[in-house]
């Protein structure tokens, strides 16, 4: 599995207008790549991608890509994608997958 974050929105999907996209998610799995939304719901305040801290030496960075699904709201497929590390020493990769 190959997964690239990118920073730049993209028109990947259509989202509600109560969502705003922050960025893209592209993965390839066996040779086909699904091009996924990170959104950001406006109503709520809620990110799907975050960056922190954790105790004050490990820096988390937890990306969530999703499909729009038909009512426009973020739905499956979804991707998540966890990088951490500590302060200037480099970062350890895990990645998860929902729907």
């Amino acid at each position: 599995m190959t997964a690239v974050l990118l920073a730049a929105p993209i028109n990947a999907t259509e989202l509600d207008n109560r969502y705003e996209q922050t960025g893209t998610f592209s993965i390839t799995v066996d040779g086909e790549t699904q091009n996924l939304v990170i959104p950001y719901d406006t109503e709520r305040d809620r990110a799907y991608a975050e960056q922190k801290f954790i105790m004050g030496s490990y820096l988390t960075i937890d990306v969530l890509g999703c499909s729009a699904g038909e009512d426009g709201k973020p739905g499956a497929p979804r991707v998540q994608e966890t990088f951490q590390g500590l302060r200037n020493l480099g970062f350890q990769r895990s990645a998860r997958s929902a729907g």
